[in-house]
This record gives C-alpha cells, sequence and structure tokens, in this order.
C-alpha cells in the first residue's frame, strides 16, 4: 500500500526528502531513512542532486518566461498573480519532464497556491513522472496545528471539494483512499470517512478489505467507524486469512486507546458465532480442503448409488 509508515511520527516537521524511491537517484539510504522520509521528493522531479539532495529550481522546468513566472508565484504563494497568469496560461500544460503548476505547488508545500490552482480548474488527475497528485498528497508530512503528530488533513480536504474520488483505484487496484490506513493518518481517514462517501466494503486484488488493512496496524477504532457504516464483519480474503485472524493477531495492550475497540470487535465476533482461537489461514485451507473432499465423497457416492 502506497504511503509513508509509522515511523514518519517521529517526523513532527515539514521535510522535503529529494532522491529517495527512484531508480535515477544514487544516494544510498538505509531502510530506517526510508521509513521516516514523508516526502520523498525525487518521485515528482527526478534530476535531484543526489550528493547534496538539493531541490531543483523551477527554472529546471519551466522554461518558458511566463511559466516560470507562474512558479514564481506558486513558491511566493501569490495567489493574486497566480490568478492574473492563469487568464493567459494553460493551467494544465506540462512542461520540461511533464511538470505541472499543481504538481509543482505541491513540491514546495504550497498550499494556498495548491487550493488556488485547484479553484482555477488545475487536473489533480495528471501525475507527472507516474506519481498522481493525490498520492503524493497522502504523503505530505504537514503536522496538524492541534496535533503535530498527525498529518493535516486538509490537502485531501482541498482535493475533495475540488472533486476528486477516494473511491477510485491506483495501478494495483487498491482503493485510493486506503492511503490514509496508516496511524499518522489518523485525522486524514476521520475526514474521509465523514465526508468521502467511502465503499467500506471495496476490495483489493488479494482480497483485502480496509478493515483488514486497519487491524494488520491496530486502528480499531476506524474500524468500529467503519463497521457502524456497514462494513462486512468478517471478510476473507483470497488465500483463507479472515479478518477475526487479524484481529486474532494484532493485541494491543490493556492501556491502549484502541483497547477497548478491540475487545468489542471481538465480542461482537463471538456473537456471530466466530470461534477463538480462530485457526490459523494454513488451517482454514486444511480445512476448506477436508470438506470439499467430503462433498466429492458423497456427491460421488450419490452417483455411484444403484
Amino acid at each position: 500500500m502506497a504511503g509513508c509508515l509509522i515511523t514518519a511520527l517521529l517526523l513532527p516537521a515539514l521535510i522535503i526528502t529529494p532522491c529517495l524511491f527512484t531508480p535515477v537517484c544514487n544516494y544510498p539510504l538505509k531502510a530506517l531513512e526510508r521509513l521516516m522520509a514523508p516526502f520523498p521528493l525525487c518521485q515528482l522531479v527526478p534530476i535531484c542532486d543526489s550528493s547534496t539532495r538539493k531541490m531543483p529550481d523551477a527554472s529546471e522546468f519551466f522554461l518558458d518566461p511566463q511559466a516560470l513566472k507562474m512558479a514564481r508565484a506558486i513558491e511566493a504563494e501569490d495567489t493574486a498573480t497566480i490568478e492574473s497568469l492563469a487568464k493567459h496560461l494553460d493551467i494544465n500544460a506540462r512542461h520540461h519532464r511533464g511538470m505541472t503548476f499543481l504538481m509543482w505547488s505541491l513540491a514546495q508545500l504550497k498550499f494556498a497556491a495548491f487550493k488556488k490552482l485547484l479553484a482555477l480548474g488545475a487536473d489533480y488527475n495528471m501525475a507527472v513522472e507516474k506519481n498522481s497528485v493525490y498520492g503524493l498528497t497522502m504523503l505530505v508530512s504537514d503536522p496538524d496545528p492541534a496535533n503535530p503528530a498527525m498529518v493535516n488533513p486538509r490537502w485531501i480536504k482541498a482535493l475533495m471539494e475540488a472533486g476528486w474520488d477516494p473511491n477510485q483505484r491506483n495501478e494495483e487496484e487498491t482503493p485510493l483512499w486506503w492511503d490514509a490506513l496508516y496511524p499518522h493518518k489518523s485525522l486524514v481517514l476521520d475526514y474521509l470517512i465523514e465526508h468521502g462517501n467511502l465503499d467500506v466494503n471495496a476490495r483489493d486484488i488479494v482480497g483485502n478489505t480496509a478493515t483488514m488493512e486497519l487491524a494488520s496496524v491496530e486502528q480499531y477504532r476506524h474500524i468500529m467507524k467503519l463497521l457502524e457504516m456497514g462494513a462486512e464483519l468478517n471478510p476473507e480474503t483470497n488465500n483463507h486469512v479472515t479478518f477475526a485472524y487479524k484481529v486474532q493477531s494484532h493485541p494491543v495492550p490493556p492501556d491502549s486507546p484502541e483497547y477497548p475497540y478491540r475487545e468489542k470487535i471481538l465480542q461482537m465476533l463471538k456473537d456471530c458465532g466466530v470461534k477463538f482461537p480462530v485457526p490459523t489461514p494454513q488451517e482454514r485451507r486444511r480445512q476448506l480442503r477436508k470438506q470439499q473432499a467430503a462433498t466429492e465423497r458423497n456427491e460421488t457416492a450419490k452417483e455411484t448409488k444403484p
């Protein structure tokens, strides 16, 4: 699943990290550093200086003088100039290496410019170097003012106000809103649950659901919200991993704020007939094979009976 991992909680400040997750960047990064980088700029602009991690200048992308002027207005968050220049420029034009004005505002973390461009009709579906606006928006480490450990939901809110549909799917057929399932994106997920008209029973190509993904990161409060919205209680993946098994495999300590929600979910599963301990996926597959074999024997016996 796309998005930053839990270790980004350790980074409350705004950070732009070039030269990460791209074949053209040769900077030797350790695994932990990869996990802790909340906004890998080389996904966006792949001609960074890998030795100094210096972010490219707008002049490397916007070769036309008027386009460069727009880029500078974006960097300055001069919304009046942005609106004035937009009257004479194609707001969705692709510049060098496919760069767009909207993506540049995101790369610069200029939220006022980002909103203005969306209001002027910037296309949030246009990708740069195969990286989408929504995907990189989910990677922005923009701490919430009231809770610096959490990603600020304002970027996704701006996209939704412009018409973005979180139920769309990425190339791996995963719903886009699943990028918000990590703990440090709790405020983003809260906003999506309240305003996103989410398909809470959507599945990915292997049969996972959002509730199963949330159980993997022990986010039981959000699971309860999705269950209240009609999410299936005990879905099962294509390889027979059940939601109940996920919950069983991801306990939380009694002092965790997630603990009472997990206890309630366990009781709901028991009330619906789930027996604990839940079989492992391997045991579940063996059970199903035995059931299938028994069914086949019964069918054969019926056919041969005189």
